[in-house]
């Protein structure tokens, strides 16, 4: 059902979505409760909406790494995970399953697209080397 309703939904929570797929990645590489720095979080951010700047044409889109903060200021507000303005760290509490939930939210409104990209990528990058060990 979320899936049929995303289309008509993901302009209100794109950045947001930005934001916990990046935190996604992250989470396979660090420990979440320890923190992610905005200043790490910045480029990852950037890639993911190049990647998919031609799929999602909004005005108030992640520009600038203050927009980044405060996107992720508001996540914080609202309880999606942890902001220290101090140190620009941002953690997440795994333990917590509102929370988590939340996060599966956020991140499953641009994963089906993400793993679409990842797939046609592996496929031609697969491809191009099964040529190669013909000639």
């Amino acid at each position: 059902m979320l899936t049929y309703y995303r289309n008509n939904l993901i302009h209100h929570f794109i950045n947001e979505a930005y934001v916990a797929s990046t935190l996604l990645g992250f989470s396979n590489i660090h420990d979440m409760g320890k923190g992610v720095s905005i200043n790490d979080l910045w480029p990852r951010v950037k890639y993911l909406k190049t990647m998919l700047q031609n799929d999602f044409i909004y005005r108030k889109t992640i520009k600038t790494e203050e927009d980044l903060e405060n996107t992720v200021k508001f996540l914080a507000l609202r309880g999606f995970l942890n902001y220290d303005e101090g140190t620009k760290t941002i953690s997440i509490d795994s333990k917590n399953e509102n929370l988590q939930y939340s996060q599966s939210f956020l991140y499953h409104l641009v994963l089906p697209l993400i793993e679409s990209y990842w797939i046609t990528f592996s496929y031609f990058l697969g491809y191009d080397n099964r040529n190669q060990a013909h000639d």
